[in-house]
């Protein structure tokens, strides 16, 4: 009957130990799938200087520049004076 007991105590304490090591494994396989989708999510991160330089950022730099342009030419703009003598 000891004997017998002690093997099931064994038991117990490897199945134990089993799960405990197979719930780690599982938390360390999600977080490494997490860790793997947010790189692939990531990808390659523009440094400024390529942000700066991309079509569209370009396109928004020239519309801005243009509107500034526009908006200033009109202050620029000869007027006309008037000498007006007084009698």
């Amino acid at each position: 009957m000891g004997n017998y007991f002690n093997e099931v105590v064994d038991r117990a304490i490897e199945d134990l130990y089993y799960c405990c090591d197979n719930d780690k494994a599982k938390a360390a396989a999600i977080h490494e799938a997490q860790r793997k989708s947010r790189e692939v999510l990531d990808g390659h991160r523009l440094t400024r200087m390529e942000a700066e330089t991309t079509p569209e950022a370009l396109k928004v730099k020239r519309a801005r520049a243009q509107a500034a342009y526009n908006e200033n030419r009109n202050d620029m703009a000869p007027k006309q004076l008037y000498d007006i003598k007084v009698k």
